[in-house]
C-alpha cells in the first residue's frame, strides 16, 4: 500500500509539473521567507533566468529589488511580501528585472498558499505586458498629436502608429470581395 501511495504521489508530481509547463503565463512559488520554491518554464523564459538561478533564492533580491526610476523597491511596498504578511490575494501592474537587467512590465496576481489552515507561502502568476504598454504609449502619442490641415485622419493614425513602433512606414489595404 505504501508503494501505491508513493507511485500516486509521483504521478501527481509529474502531472503538476506538466500542467505548469503548459501554461503561457509565468508562475512561481515562494516560502514565507520569500525564497523561490518552484518556477515554470514560461517564468524562466520571461525572467531570462534558469531554475538553478531561482530555486532557493530570494525572489525580491533577484528580480524585484528596484523600480524603473532607479529607486529601491522596499519590501514594505511589495504586493508579494504584503501577501506573505497578511494572506490577502493581490493584483498589480509591476516590473520585474530580467537576467539581462531590463525592466519587464508585468501584470501579476499573488495568492497565499495554505496547508492545514496555515499559510506556508505564496504563488505568483504573471504575464508580460510590454506589448500592451507599447500600444498604450502609441495611443498616448497619437492623442497628444495634432492632425495637420488637409491630412487624412487614417493616414495620420497609421503614420504615427508606425513611428511609435519604431517603423518607418506602414500601409493599410482594402480588398474588395
Amino acid at each position: 500500500q505504501r508503494k501505491e501511495a508513493e507511485a500516486e504521489a509521483a504521478r501527481e508530481a509529474v502531472l503538476n509539473k506538466t500542467m505548469l509547463g503548459a501554461l503561457g503565463e509565468g508562475v512561481y512559488g515562494i516560502d514565507m521567507n520569500g525564497l523561490c520554491t518552484f518556477v515554470n518554464p514560461a517564468a524562466m523564459k520571461m525572467l531570462e533566468m534558469s531554475e538553478e538561478e531561482l530555486i532557493g533564492r530570494p525572489q525580491h533580491e533577484l528580480f524585484h529589488y528596484q523600480h524603473p526610476d532607479g529607486l529601491p523597491y522596499d519590501r514594505s511596498e511589495c504586493p508579494i511580501f504584503n501577501t506573505l504578511k497578511d494572506g490577502q490575494i493581490r493584483q498589480a501592474d509591476d516590473y520585474f528585472i530580467t537576467g539581462s537587467k531590463n525592466f519587464l512590465p508585468v501584470k501579476l496576481t499573488v495568492s497565499p498558499v495554505n496547508i492545514n489552515d496555515r499559510q506556508v507561502g505564496a504563488v505568483v502568476v504573471f504575464r508580460d505586458t510590454s506589448r500592451l504598454k507599447s500600444y498604450q504609449r502609441s495611443l498616448r502619442i497619437m492623442a497628444e498629436s495634432n492632425v495637420q490641415p488637409g491630412e487624412d485622419m487614417l493616414s495620420f493614425l497609421v503614420k504615427n502608429l508606425a513611428q511609435s513602433q519604431g517603423k518607418c512606414c506602414a500601409f493599410i489595404a482594402s480588398v474588395d470581395e
